[in-house]
């Protein structure tokens, strides 16, 4: 899963900072994580407060591969109708084999990305 798959900015710089701490090999605690996330970017993720309250709200790691697959099936269908936008606009505007061909490789271009990811550990 990639931050960007996240749907809010807030969740995106969370996730981001759960990264890090994990590469660096550092213990994934409320306190590391505000650490890691530094005073601009807890502002930004609505406080501590926030956090904290995300902290509770997690379910357990034993169910994670759900969860992710349902983060990146919401992902794909947020991209896939950005993409639906941008055809009708196209269609109504540009030429239509051109629209087609575009939209087609966009559409296909969210599976591979898909695809393309390893499954990663927890």
């Amino acid at each position: 899963m990639r931050p960007e798959q996240l749907y809010t900015k807030n969740l995106r710089l969370i996730y981001s900072a759960l990264r890090s701490l994990n590469e660096k090999g550092i213990p994934v605690y409320i306190i590391s994580l505000i650490e890691e996330l530094g005073s601009d970017n807890i502002v930004r993720v609505s406080g501590v407060h926030y956090i904290t309250q995300l902290e509770g709200s997690v379910p357990t790691t034993a169910n994670f591969h759900f969860y992710e697959k349902r983060v990146k099936e919401s992902d794909q269908k947020r991209k896939a109708i950005q993409i639906a936008g941008k055809i009708i606009k196209n269609a109504n505007e540009e030429d239509i084999s051109k629209t087609r061909s575009v939209g087609i490789n966009e559409l296909m271009s969210i599976e591979e990305y898909q695809m393309g990811e390893d499954e990663g550990n927890i």
